[in-house]
């Protein structure tokens, strides 16, 4: 019995990498990070703003998305991912509100319980230094 070798050629046009990168992308903010060489099916941990260099004023950071609209794969700091292509993640924000929050409204009674407790003790501290005084003149 004769065997034959059967040989197919190898496809070039389209390698796997060997390594894959994840892209942090601001998204409207400032900075950019890009972490490289990392092997497929790597356990990788999300990076915070912070450890970034992504920054954005006037507004606060609420995590991580695969896309810019925010309309697929969310993240936040710290969670894993598994390596298994190059992936970019964009950060998320919200607008820091610039409205001053009043002191006190003046239909507001959610504390009123704690002025009639501080009324009372006010009250029953005058009461008995009133009695203190009166003992002392009867004394004298």
């Amino acid at each position: 019995m004769l065997l034959y070798a059967q040989w197919q050629k190898a496809s070039t046009s389209n390698p796997v990498p060997d390594v894959y990168t994840v892209i942090y992308n601001a998204n409207g903010g400032t900075g950019s990070y890009t972490d490289k060489n990392l092997k497929y099916e790597d356990n990788y941990t999300v990076l915070g703003p912070a450890d970034t260099g992504i920054s954005r004023d006037g507004y606060t950071f609420t995590g991580w998305n695969t896309q810019p609209n925010g309309r697929n794969t969310s993240y936040k700091s710290g969670d894993i991912i598994k390596i298994t292509k190059d992936v970019t993640l964009y950060a998320q924000w919200d607008k820091t509100s610039s409205k001053t929050v009043s002191a006190a409204k003046t239909n507001d009674i959610s504390n009123t319980g704690l002025w009639i407790l501080l009324l009372c003790v006010s009250l029953a501290g005058v009461i008995c230094s009133l009695r203190v005084v009166q003992k002392k003149q009867q004394r004298s």
